[in-house]
C-alpha cells in the first residue's frame, strides 16, 4: 500500500482506486461508484472535474473495507 498523502487530484483519484482494488481498479471503482468507466477515463485524463460528493462516496468505500479488514483479522486472531 502506498504511504502517499492523499490530494482530492487525479493523483488522489489514483490512490484510492489502487488502495481498493490494486492495479485494475478503474472497472471496479466505476462499478462500485455506479458510474461507466468513460467518467473514471475522463477524470484521470483531466477532461473533467471529480465532483465532491464522489470523494466522499469514495471515502466511504475506503472505510468500509477497512471495516472488513478489521472484521476478517479479528476472525483470524479469535481462531489461532
Amino acid at each position: 500500500m502506498s504511504s502517499s498523502t492523499f490530494t482530492p487530484t487525479v493523483d488522489g483519484l489514483r490512490l484510492v482506486g489502487t488502495t481498493l482494488y490494486g492495479n485494475q481498479w478503474q472497472t471496479r471503482l466505476a462499478a462500485d461508484l455506479g458510474i461507466s468507466i468513460r467518467t473514471i477515463r475522463y477524470w484521470t485524463s483531466g477532461q473533467k472535474r471529480i465532483p465532491s460528493y464522489q470523494w466522499r462516496y469514495m471515502a466511504a468505500l475506503l472505510d468500509d473495507r477497512a471495516h472488513e479488514c478489521k472484521h476478517l483479522s479479528g476472525s483470524i486472531l479469535s481462531m489461532i
